[in-house]
């Protein structure tokens, strides 16, 4: 895949209905600046470049990602006030008729091996291995998103910002 600023690849989780996007902002451009300039057209730009009969050779670092963020917390701290009104009513995601929201907390438990989204795959039939036409490598500083498959919306997304 590809984009003004970037290129990348995405992989498909093996048992779940999820996938792994890379994208690597072309060395003029800073990770974060990629990050800013990444809107919802710009994001679907990119993602309509994949072409499924390419081929990519892509390398990533091993990583991990263990956080949680607490939104109230973040918002307040960019001077967002983030209230939860009556009008914000929740009642028809539980069987309490009042049920009420006073802030939305995320666990991000996210693991990156060798043995995990960017494994090697092996070929068992017996069939030439085929050459890529593309090599991404992650070498410095890019972005992944965890994106289902059917909608391409992004679960997590974050900038791996130390190789």
């Amino acid at each position: 895949i590809s984009g003004k600023n970037c290129t990348g690849f995405i992989k498909s989780f093996k048992n779940t209905p999820c996938k792994f996007i890379a994208l690597l902002p072309n060395e003029n451009t800073s990770a974060y600046q990629l990050a800013k300039s990444l809107d919802s057209e710009e994001y679907n730009k990119i993602l309509n470049t994949m072409n499924v009969f390419k081929t990519c050779k892509a390398s990533i670092p091993q990583f991990s990602v263990n956080e949680t963020v607490d939104f109230k917390e973040a918002l307040a701290k960019n001077n967002v006030d983030i209230m939860f009104t009556p009008e914000a009513d929740f009642s028809n995601l539980s069987y309490n008729a009042v049920a009420q929201t006073s802030n939305i907390v995320q666990n991000i438990d996210i693991d990156i091996t060798q043995g995990g989204v960017c494994t090697t795959k092996v070929n068992k039939s017996g069939s030439k291995e085929i050459t890529p036409e593309y090599t991404v490598t992650l070498s410095r500083p890019f972005i992944f998103i965890i994106a289902d498959n059917e909608t391409n919306l992004p679960i997590n997304m974050g900038i791996l910002s130390k190789i």
